[in-house]
């Protein structure tokens, strides 16, 4: 039986939803330029960068003096998504992947090995503050949720979405993404990167774990070699050796014993009494 093992990889990489490095439709120069109240929406099709190889974009003036207008566009040299306002225009610009002039174009991307999706702002200047963008996703079942986040801070910056913040969609089957950014008169606002974030390390059966049945065949090898061998030859010889040892107490005690106790007691006793004679001759001479 083959058993498998997952050992954890390197993390993920993560899903590139924009990095504005292609254009045709909102190529700039010349860019989308809405000039006075209104709106206007351009696509790119078939670009390179872009998740679904699609990009629809929308560029709104919601109040203005006289012609005053705003202009927005992708840079390709530069990689970067610009929107630039005149002096009194307040505008908007909203940027949808899995969507075209004609109707959805599903995006059927599955986001559950990762956290959520981040908007790096390379630039924003003070007059754009306080701004907002807001993501709206559509899962490939019809449900769709929005999230709001509040910028009030200029410079380059990094938005982060959360999927925590859209319990009501299934984030494996997303089928289009919205980000709609509300931004203030006169504001100067540049995009750098769309793209997922806290992507989760990839668990993946290695080929070592092909090993592992033979190690389990090496515990049944092993125990009978070693019963089978060492316990029949340790008890043979050992006992077979070991009562010649009782050879030497036999020799040992039949003669020291014998020897010892007859000499000594019948010599020393005999030569003492004759000796102690001598006392009897010395009161006589006295």
């Amino acid at each position: 039986m083959v058993c498998f093992a997952f050992a954890p990889g390197a993390a993920a990489q993560p899903i590139l939803i924009d990095n504005f490095s292609a254009a045709n439709g909102s190529l700039f120069p010349p860019g989308v330029a809405q000039d006075g109240l209104g709106s206007q929406v351009v696509q790119d099709t078939g670009i390179a960068g872009a998740i679904g190889n699609r990009r629809l974009l929308e560029v709104g003036v919601t109040a203005t003096t006289g012609a005053q207008g705003v202009l927005a566009g992708v840079a390709p040299i530069i990689s970067n998504f610009i929107y630039a306002a005149d002096d009194t225009a307040n505008g908007y610009f909203n940027l949808t992947y899995g969507q075209s002039l004609g109707g959805p174009t599903p995006l059927n991307t599955d986001f559950s090995g990762t956290q959520g999706i981040a908007v790096l702002a390379s630039f924003a200047d003070a007059a754009a503050i306080p701004y907002t963008v807001r993501l709206t996703i559509t899962d490939g079942f019809g449900a769709s949720q929005s999230f709001t986040q509040m910028i009030a801070v200029a410079g380059p910056l990094q938005i982060d979405f959360p999927f925590t913040n859209f319990p009501l969609v299934n984030i494996s089957n997303v089928s289009r993404l919205r980000f709609e950014f509300d931004v203030n008169t006169a504001a100067d606002i540049r995009l750098e990167l769309i793209e997922t974030f806290g992507e989760q390390q990839v668990f993946t059966p290695t080929p070592s774990i092909t090993r592992t049945p033979t190690r389990t065949h090496t515990p049944t090898h092993t125990p009978t070699r070693t019963n089978t061998s060492t316990p029949t030859r340790t008890p043979t010889a050992t006992p077979s050796n070991t009562p010649t040892l009782t050879r030497t107490p036999t020799n040992t005690p039949s003669s020291t014993p014998t020897r010892t106790p007859t000499n000594t007691p019948s010599q020393t006793p005999t030569r003492t009494p004759t000796n102690t004679g001598t006392p009897t001759n010395t009161p006589t001479n006295t």
